[in-house]
């Protein structure tokens, strides 16, 4: 089980919230994860974003700098999903980091991400204690891509190249 510090700034994701903003409890929780993250992009405060358990199937990539989002019980419980399956193929990674350092992924499956570069992850920032598994990229980097600093990370089954077809 993971650790979570309170910070000043803490916003919450649950597969049941029915929450509005600034969802800052878990009985305001929002159940979108692009959602809480994007209203928590807009506060000035340290920022941290926590995820309970499930699977979240995502629309569009989660785009994240200065901010942490970490899951309650690990990357064994809770997965986000890209949504990328055949027959019904889209094109959106799970994750967008930038900002380096202050961007920071902990604990999640990260899976079924679709790309040029990055299916998984791309760009900057801090991965660490997830899996990231069956994404794809066109170009480079089938789970993760570019400079993001990775840390007790599970990286398998990903792939990258220009003739690819999803792997699951």
């Amino acid at each position: 089980m993971l650790s979570i510090t309170a910070w000043a700034d803490t916003h919450y994701v649950a597969t049941n919230g029915v929450g509005a903003p600034p969802y800052t409890s878990w009985t305001t929780a929002g159940s979108n994860i692009i959602d809480v993250v994007n209203y928590a992009m807009t506060r000035t405060a340290e920022r941290l974003v926590v995820v309970s358990n499930g699977t979240y199937y995502l629309t569009n990539q989660v785009s994240i700098t200065a901010l942490t989002i970490q899951s309650v019980h690990g990357r064994d419980v809770t997965i986000v999903d890209g949504n990328n399956y055949p027959g019904k193929p889209v094109t959106n990674r799970c994750f967008n980091m930038s900002g380096q350092d202050a961007a920071v992924l902990d604990g999640f499956t990260i899976s079924n991400g679709y790309a040029g570069d990055g299916g998984g992850v791309y760009g900057g920032g801090t991965n660490r204690n997830c899996t990231i598994t069956l994404n794809t990229a066109t170009n480079r980097g089938g789970g993760v891509y570019l400079g993001v600093l990775i840390t007790n990370c599970i990286i398998s089954k990903n792939v990258a190249g220009a003739s690819v077809v999803s792997p699951k």
